[in-house]
């Protein structure tokens, strides 16, 4: 796998390049699958051309997308109906940090920076319909 804006870190002890993780669950199951952001921009939302596929009524078929812009990821919602939550807020575009958690319909998600090496092949190939 290649990922094109791979997280290199900035402390010289370290060399572990980072990539972002979502962690996608809804809330009234717990169990929370991992999907690597494996191109930008990611879109999010319930139509089939989305990079993560999220079935439900209160999902736009395009509800947000992930961008890379100024070194930073960003969340911009996509004019969806029902809105974008960071941390509870609704948002239009924020730039997302290392565990923050997103709200979109009934899908609770949350950035993680991971090492490539915590990385498996799976988790670049996973999708989330109906959780």
């Amino acid at each position: 796998m290649t990922f094109p804006f791979v997280q290199r870190s900035n402390d010289a002890s370290s060399f572990d390049d980072r990539l972002p993780v979502l962690l996608v669950s809804t809330f009234d199951r717990g169990v929370a699958r991992r999907v690597v952001v494996d191109a930008l921009p990611y879109r999010i939302g319930s139509g089939v051309d989305c990079n993560l596929r999220l079935s439900a009524v209160t999902v736009s078929r395009l509800h947000a997308e992930l961008l890379w812009q100024g070194g930073r990821l960003l969340l911009r919602d996509a004019g969806s109906l029902n809105g974008t939550f960071v941390e509870g807020a609704r948002v239009l575009e924020v730039s997302l940090e290392d565990q923050q958690r997103v709200r979109i319909g009934p899908y609770r998600l949350q950035l993680r920076w991971v090492s490539l090496d915590g990385v498996v092949e799976s988790d670049a190939t996973a999708s989330c319909g109906a959780a």
